[in-house]
């Protein structure tokens, strides 16, 4: 995810997003992509990306002192625009949830995806429902592709990604989750909808694009278009 956000950062003229990357392991030999996520900070905008290396053997475990550390040069920011990701085993993911919930993030602004089984036991997720899908079946075109495709609503209906992959085309994506974003996607004609109500919350405010790898065609639309 780091390297996506230096990547589209470079490629808009350094507009990097501001990244706290905060990695946790039992000791130096277990810390995985150390040197590349160094690398990636020297790359990116002096201030856009801090990396934090915690051994929790040496240091003790992540804690809200710790974090509140971590986050304080952030305090002047707006944390309204806040996102939070988590990633590694369940154990670790559901402590980090509840360590970043206690600092008072709201649980939409939270992503997470566990290394196995995802587990994630939620406080307050949302009670709206999403907006329904299509019952009958939707056009899909990739316009950039020249590909037309059908998507139809069985029983378990595809995502657009899937759609796309099953057309022969290979969209950018990486953790098909709707966390990273990297599959995000313009729409130039129809709209769509997620089966978590989440993420079309966090999407309302990023018009014309969607989420390909969790994205299916609204409910009443006959058509979309896609710029892939």
């Amino acid at each position: 995810m780091l390297r996506h956000v230096v990547r589209e950062g470079t490629r808009t003229r350094w507009n990097v997003r501001r990244v706290v990357f905060v990695h946790v392991s039992h000791d130096a030999d277990q810390r995985a992509f150390f040197q590349e996520t160094t690398d990636l900070k020297a790359k990116s905008p002096p201030g856009s990306v801090s990396v934090t290396s915690i051994l929790s053997s040496i240091e003790g475990r992540l804690d809200k002192a710790k974090l509140q550390k971590i986050l304080s040069p952030l305090d002047d920011d707006d944390d309204s625009d806040y996102e939070v990701y988590v990633c590694g085993p369940s154990s670790f993911v559901q402590a980090s949830y509840d360590l970043v919930r206690s600092l008072g993030v709201d649980d939409q602004k939270i992503h997470a995806e566990s290394f196995g089984p995802a587990t994630l036991r939620r406080d307050n997720t949302s009670k709206e429902e999403a907006p329904p899908m299509a019952s009958q079946a939707v056009t899909v075109r990739f316009t950039k592709s020249q590909v037309d495709a059908l998507w139809t609503p069985t029983q378990k209906p595809p995502t657009l990604l899937e759609l796309a992959e099953a057309e022969g085309l290979e969209p950018d994506y990486g953790c098909r989750l709707g966390s990273c974003g990297t599959c995000r996607t313009k729409i130039t004609r129809g709209a769509v909808t997620y089966s978590d109500n989440r993420l079309c919350l966090k999407n309302d405010d990023i018009e014309d694009t969607c989420l390909l790898c969790q994205a299916f065609p609204k409910a009443d639309v006959d058509v979309i278009d896609l710029d892939l």
